[in-house]
């Protein structure tokens, strides 16, 4: 939201304005959608096909197979080439978003993880970004990832005013948290081995493994 310079969700505008949010199945992209769709928005979103229609049911547009070739391509045509706002929840977005984005001036592009710059720059070289904000930098304190990255307290306050956003949404139900899944693979520790397991093989779509301990 402040990369990207979104009302927000409590300031909701009529702009027809579209983003696209690509990995709109992990946990940060099923809120993304929810968030942007109370802001006015009109969303774009990327899955696996057999999320779509969940997908649509929190608010997006349209969705696209991520793993189509022509993603991109079919998104800027969805879009008569005019989408200026991509936000990747997973990194992995670059040669994408870079094609579904506006030719004209490019877009801008916000990122929770490092994208590949080089993909983006060759397909499209207007684009404004990829601009990262790690989690981390909420909490106002410097960390250490790679690099050594300096506290960053407009990303605190920022951060502060959308937890109570965020709360107020939840309190009124007009937020719906992932799916649960509890205790798949047993419970205690044991099940969530068998959780991590899962995620690491890629097993675990639009929803959230809950495990009781």
């Amino acid at each position: 939201y402040k990369t990207l310079g979104l009302p927000l969700p409590t300031e909701s505008t009529k702009d027809s304005q579209s983003i696209l949010i690509h990995g709109g199945s992990t946990a940060t992209g099923i809120f993304g959608i929810q968030f942007a769709r109370l802001s006015g928005l009109k969303v774009i979103a990327t899955s696996s096909p057999h999320n779509f229609d969940y997908l649509r049911s929190l608010g997006a547009s349209e969705v696209f197979d991520y793993k189509s070739p022509t993603a991109g391509a079919d998104i800027r045509a969805y879009t008569g080439d005019g989408l200026k706002l991509a936000w990747d929840c997973t990194g992995s977005g670059a040669e994408l978003i870079g094609g579904a984005l506006t030719s004209a001036g490019g877009g801008k592009y916000a990122s929770i993880m490092p994208p590949d710059v080089e993909k983006l720059r060759a397909v499209n070289p207007n684009v404004d970004g990829p601009h990262v904000t790690l989690m981390y930098s909420i909490f106002g304190e410097g960390y250490r990832k790679g690099e050594e990255t300096a506290p960053k307290p407009d990303e605190f306050e920022f951060a502060k005013k959308f937890w109570e956003v965020s709360r107020q949404l939840l309190e009124e139900g007009k937020i719906k948290v992932p799916r649960i899944v509890l205790n798949r693979g047993g419970e205690g520790l044991e099940g969530v081995l068998k959780g991590m397991d899962e995620l690491r093989a890629g097993k675990v779509s639009a929803e959230k493994l809950v495990y009781t301990l």
